[in-house]
């Protein structure tokens, strides 16, 4: 590269060595140095390399019961807890797992909730229409929940297919005709 170049590269540059060890020296992480300075992460890095310099990253030590007790707590994720520690998400995952505490897999928002699924996939709903009602954005996240359910498996192409509105009048005149039953019992 010439000189020139290189020149107008450094010229270009939105931040000065000594403005990043300003704040290094206010306690911030490269993460937040860089959105102060509005850079990338990696820019800090290159310009650490480049001047020979080093920056170590703050972590939180945080004893095993507040661990326990954040990673219990499923209002925080994941990526919350480690930004608050100061570590990636996947450092979190494995010291829990090294710590014995639960999965959070199994305690993750469920969208399809499968005793409606089992009432619209047996009325025969369409499966965009079941997708849109539980706010899916494809269909085969309906079918891979159907299967799971063990519910049998849909004919491909299978035309007679009921809408949303119909299934609702067909469950609201059902809940019609409870009702009459109960009034002449």
């Amino acid at each position: 590269m010439s000189d020139a170049f290189i020149a107008a590269h450094r010229r270009r540059r939105k931040f000065t060595t000594e403005q990043m060890m300003a704040l290094k020296a206010e306690g911030l992480t490269q993460k937040e140095a860089a959105r102060r300075l509005g850079v990338t992460q990696s820019a800090i890095a290159l310009r650490l390399a480049r001047d020979g310099l080093f920056w170590c990253q703050p972590e939180r030590k945080v004893d095993n019961a507040t661990f326990s007790r954040l990673w219990r707590c499923h209002s925080i994720t994941t990526e919350e807890i480690a930004t608050w520690m100061g570590v990636t998400r996947q450092a979190v995952s494995d010291r829990a797992r090294r710590s014995g505490l639960p999965s959070r897999v199994n305690v993750r928002r469920k969208l399809i909730r499968e005793t409606e699924l089992r009432d619209l996939w047996m009325a025969g709903v369409a499966l965009k229409d079941i997708a849109a009602y539980f706010g899916c954005a494809s269909t085969s996240s309906v079918t891979r929940a159907a299967l799971a359910a063990g519910l049998p498996e849909r004919p491909l192409g299978s035309v007679s297919q009921t809408s949303m509105d119909e299934y609702r009048e067909m469950k609201l005149g059902e809940r019609m005709l409870a009702a009459s039953r109960v009034e002449t019992a």
